[in-house]
């Protein structure tokens, strides 16, 4: 097995209250993997569209102005949350929250971002609209997802119990290798789910084919929960993740063809938008 490597994390914050927990998130990853983390806020400084030019000379210094405290109000929020622990870059980039993480993440050779995410709508609403799912269409690097502190956001630090679906896709083992990375980093219990269809097969045999398909320096090195459930995948990885206290679920996404764009599979969305823990999923891309 390839080994993970983690070398540089960038989190996106943006001043509310998913910044504690994406500081913290992405702290702990860079501990466990002795990596380096940098901080972005991102935000547009710009005059109103009809300000004419002498206007917008006028507001230039007003806008360097607001620059300066992003900056300075970044560099506080960083170290009132990191404290010593952790030492940290930080950015501070002039454009949309979107562009401005995907553009500092390729500049800096980011191995993983990090940010907040929220639950949104019902059960079956796929739209994409949130910062984080446009973060996670465009990205070449895996993003790991944290819920707000809301009353079902859960981020439960170090991680101890790690959960991984898997469907035999070539992604799906991509996300196995990052699920046993983690788990070896930190000593954390690795719960594999596979799904299948009502009526399809027989359990026993489904969960003999899970085992199997897991690589023997995973087996040796982890420990190691198989589960088998019968019913729509993402339901089934959410209600697993519930039953068995996961902090942690890897999955993976793979980016399907949609006339000149991509959309992302409908099971790693919903397992990213309702899930209570974070969500670390791991990218692959398709040609259109």
């Amino acid at each position: 097995m390839r080994a993970i490597k983690i070398k540089r994390v960038l989190a996106g914050i943006d001043f509310s209250d998913w910044t504690k927990p994406v500081l913290e998130t992405a702290a702990e990853v860079v501990r466990a993997h002795s990596a380096e983390l940098v901080v972005v806020y991102a935000e547009m400084f710009l005059p109103p569209p009809y300000f004419t030019e002498r206007a917008i000379e006028q507001m230039s210094a007003s806008l360097e102005k607001q620059r300066e405290v992003a900056r300075a109000y970044l560099q506080e929020e960083v170290g009132k949350e990191l404290g010593d622990r952790i030492s940290a870059e930080t950015h501070l980039v002039d454009a949309s929250p979107v562009e401005g993480i995907l553009r500092t993440a390729d500049r800096i050779g980011a191995d993983l971002i990090v940010m907040g995410t929220h639950g949104r709508g019902g059960f079956n609403r796929l739209l994409l609209g949130s910062v984080a799912e446009n973060v996670l269409r465009r990205s070449r690097v895996p993003v790991l997802t944290v819920r707000g502190p809301d009353k079902k956001g859960k981020c439960q630090l170090p991680f101890k119990k790690i959960l991984c679906p898997l469907n035999y896709t070539d992604i799906s083992q991509e996300a196995l290798r990052y699920a046993a990375s983690f788990a070896r980093q930190n000593g954390a219990e690795l719960v594999l789910v596979t799904s299948i269809e009502e009526g399809e097969g027989d359990e026993q045999e489904y969960l003999q084919q899970l085992c199997a398909s897991v690589p023997d320096e995973i087996q040796a090195h982890c420990s190691i929960e198989p589960v088998v459930r019968r019913g729509n995948a993402a339901e089934q990885i959410l209600q697993v993740a519930a039953d068995e206290g996961a902090d942690l679920v890897v999955i993976g996404v793979q980016h399907k063809p949609l006339l000149e764009a991509t959309i992302l599979g409908t099971t790693s969305v919903r397992v990213m938008r309702h899930a209570t823990c974070p969500v670390l999923s791991v990218v692959q891309h398709r040609q259109l």
